[in-house]
């Protein structure tokens, strides 16, 4: 029989959440099939449900500081916004703290604050994880312990006469995923994903020879980094980490739809050194052909996000190729009109897939 974590296992506040929800929609449940005389249960099952229902929610909200009411899940959602601006403005606060009283230290001081401020802050976020069982207040700690190892990292090198290179970047994405999965940080996660982009573009650019800094001058760059991480749920279990999966397919679908629709409107910034109408017919038929594969794949394998993202590159991609071949040459009134139809159909192709998908669920 299931019950509610012992002392000695440990879960995520995330996990502890979803179990009361699914206490809160089996009651619900419940409550309707007694109602329509589907099923009834005798007042002593009633009380012994009630109470081990009970006893579980109290442990998860003491323990894990899940919440029990719809109320309490608004109040978290706060909670979480402040956090993540928190976050930011802890990490913007150490930067320009270190900038503005920097040149009043020694060079001795100077290396021995920027060594020993990553060590001491992540003690610190650890030591406040084993009290915060919210997460909220060891994820701002990890922010800050994220800032001092990238002033670390950045400024470090600097004061030797050293040039790090893509290598900082490296350095910073590595040490951010340490935290997100350790602290089960989303934000600390996005920033390692970013890391991830931008220092595999930047090999890929000093390949051809131009400073690694370039790496954003040609979209080409983030195809492959983006490939990587939207596969990485598929090849490593995310289970464990609710949301990272997600977090991992978002950020690179919408890294390579952004790219493919870059390219296929300004092709000029490609590596290739081909006709640029070759060029662009070639990205506008390789976002067409990522469009139906990104919506086929996210419907068959049950990733909404992969399908909405899909569905709207398809949009944006339609919309943009209308704007150029026929507002130019048709009435407003003419042009909205086609929109409003195309928009229609695209609303029925979908719900005929939906409609199918249904069916096949129910027999």
């Amino acid at each position: 029989m299931t019950t509610a974590p012992s002392a000695s296992t440990s879960i995520s506040r995330d996990a502890a959440q979803l179990r009361v929800d699914q206490i809160e929609s089996f009651r619900r449940e419940l409550e309707r099939l007694q109602g329509d005389l589907v099923a009834e249960l005798t007042p002593a099952q009633q009380e012994a449900v009630t109470a081990y229902h009970q006893r579980i929610i109290q442990e998860l909200t003491t323990r894990y500081g899940a919440d029990a009411s719809d109320h309490g899940k608004q109040l978290s959602l706060g909670m979480r916004l402040v956090s993540l601006v928190g976050a930011a403005s802890l990490g913007s606060a150490v930067f320009l703290i270190f900038y503005h009283f920097w040149f009043a230290f020694g060079l001795a001081l100077q290396e021995i604050i920027l060594s020993a401020a990553p060590f001491l802050t992540f003690a610190l976020a650890l030591f406040i994880r084993e009290k915060d069982p919210t997460g909220y207040f060891s994820r701002l700690s990890a922010a800050l312990c994220y800032s001092c190892f990238v002033l670390n990292v950045v400024i470090g090198p600097s004061l030797l006469g050293v040039n790090l290179g893509a290598t900082q970047v490296l350095a910073s994405t590595v040490f951010a995923f340490i935290l997100s999965y350790g602290l089960t940080s989303r934000l600390l996660l996005g920033a390692a994903l970013i890391g991830v982009l931008t220092y595999v573009a930047a090999l890929l650019t000093e390949a051809t020879q131009s400073p690694w800094w370039m790496f954003f001058s040609h979209p080409d760059n983030f195809f492959l980094p983006a490939v990587m991480i939207a596969s990485v749920p598929a090849l490593l279990s995310q289970r464990r980490y609710q949301d990272f999966g997600l977090i991992y397919r978002t950020f690179g679908t919408l890294v390579i739809f952004t790219s493919l629709l870059v390219l296929g409107t300004w092709p000029s910034l490609s590596y290739f050194n081909f006709d640029l109408r070759a060029i662009k017919t070639a990205y506008q038929v390789a976002t067409v052909i990522g469009v139906q594969v990104g919506i086929v794949a996210g419907v068959r394998y049950g990733l909404p996000e992969l399908t909405l993202l899909s569905s709207l590159a398809g949009l944006v991609f339609i919309f943009q190729q209308a704007c150029i071949w026929l507002f130019a040459v048709m009435p407003p009134y003419a042009f909205f009109s086609m929109m409003s139809v195309i928009a229609v159909g695209g609303l029925y192709v979908l719900k005929t897939i939906r409609d199918r998908l249904n069916a096949e669920t129910l027999s």
